[in-house]
């Protein structure tokens, strides 16, 4: 699974900056966000945060929606200026407290799959704040996340975005954001036998994080989320 997506949210934008060079504090994360109900979107609301994310590990990788911030001061004279152009995000996984999570670290670091860079296309206007969502969990790191004694345990993403404004680059201070593992459908809540009416309907972005979602039939063979009719 491998997500690029641009998230219009408030001042979110993609256009290229002008000017003079950035400091690492003029662009960077407020925090993370789940999407929208029913809908693969963001708001990029300050506020709306998501703070630890679980991966049922069934599923092919975690989807990472950040909201972010230009804390550059608005121009009265050009509305243009200081238009941060994201570009991407480098991602390490790192482990979180326990021995178990250093030992999953340490299988992602020494099968090379602890880093990756994500390709990011946006832009945020001066004194605006948005939506990006990228992948920071990969199928091939899933599988050997899925190899270690996972169930219950939690690796730290360490996101660092990069891009250009005001003729120079910028990379933001790191922002660190904890997910959670677990296994045999710890998001699924069972219904009973179909039709069901769901009231959860899960991430419509990626069904096996985040958010629980409503199944109805007969276990194992499970329709998620449930169908009334």
């Amino acid at each position: 699974m491998h997500h690029l997506r641009l998230v219009i949210g408030c001042g979110l934008i993609a256009i290229a900056a002008v000017g003079c060079v950035n400091n690492d504090t003029t662009v960077y994360i407020l925090n993370a966000e789940a999407p929208e109900m029913d809908t693969c979107t963001f708001s990029g609301t300050p506020g709306t945060s998501l703070g630890v994310g679980l991966l049922d590990l069934r599923g092919s990788g975690y989807l990472f929606a950040a909201v972010v911030k230009n804390g550059s001061i608005l121009s009265t004279t050009d509305p243009n200026l200081h238009f941060a152009q994201i570009q991407g995000a480098d991602v390490t996984l790192k482990a979180a407290y326990s021995t178990k999570s250093q030992a999953i670290a340490a299988a992602l670091q020494a099968a090379g799959k602890d880093q990756t860079t994500e390709a990011v296309s946006g832009g945020i206007g001066a004194a605006q704040t948005g939506a990006i969502a990228f992948d920071i969990i990969h199928s091939d790191q899933v599988d050997i996340i899925r190899g270690a004694d996972s169930d219950g345990e939690s690796i730290i993403a360490h996101i660092s975005l990069f891009g250009s404004i005001d003729g120079g680059t910028f990379r933001a201070q790191p922002f660190d954001f904890p997910v959670q593992f677990c296994t045999a459908g710890c998001l699924d809540n069972f219904l009973g036998a179909c039709p069901q009416t769901p009231m959860n309907k899960g991430n419509a972005c990626n069904r096996f994080q985040d958010l629980p979602i409503d199944c109805c039939g007969t276990p194992p063979n499970l329709v998620c989320p449930a169908t009334p009719m």
